[in-house]
């Protein structure tokens, strides 16, 4: 996706894309493989949100937990901190993004429907290349069967 993303986009509209990685901590715990990642777009900006609700909401369930009792020193503080980074991270975001050139999306668009009428024009030909094949194969089979059937 990311690949016909890029070829469809021209090149200044590129300079508008970041990657907006959700849900991990650090680059260590991704499950993105970033090698996907299109030349075109690697030097793309990224950034990570860690779900600062979903660590309040799990920070509430443990700390009502009494088995987790001496587990909760420190989480308070740890959500508080995954609160902050997640605006100091969004701060960020924002910046990069009210520094950007607004760009024209209908040459984008117009280039988008041009590779799927491309597609549709190589299935199209492909599928009757198939089909002529297939009565080939169909008749050759038919010739073959006469001739046994015959001996």
């Amino acid at each position: 996706m990311l690949s016909t993303l890029s070829a469809v986009f021209p090149e200044p509209l590129t300079n508008n894309i970041a990657f907006v990685f959700t849900n991990i901590s650090s680059t260590l715990l991704s499950n993105f493989c970033y090698e996907t990642i299109p030349g075109i777009l690697e030097d793309a900006p990224q950034f990570q949100i860690t779900n600062p609700i979903g660590l309040q909401k799990r920070y509430f369930r443990l700390k009502a937990d009494q088995g987790m009792k001496n587990m909760r020193v420190g989480m308070r503080e740890e959500d508080k901190t995954a609160e902050l980074d997640v605006l100091d991270m969004l701060v960020n975001l924002f910046d990069w993004a009210d520094g950007l050139d607004s760009q024209p999306t209908m040459r984008a668009i117009s280039r988008y429907e041009e590779s799927q009428n491309i597609v549709i024009a190589v299935v199209t030909s492909l599928t009757a290349q198939v089909n002529q094949l297939r009565r080939k194969v169909q008749e050759g089979v038919r010739k073959v069967r006469r001739v046994f059937i015959r001996d």
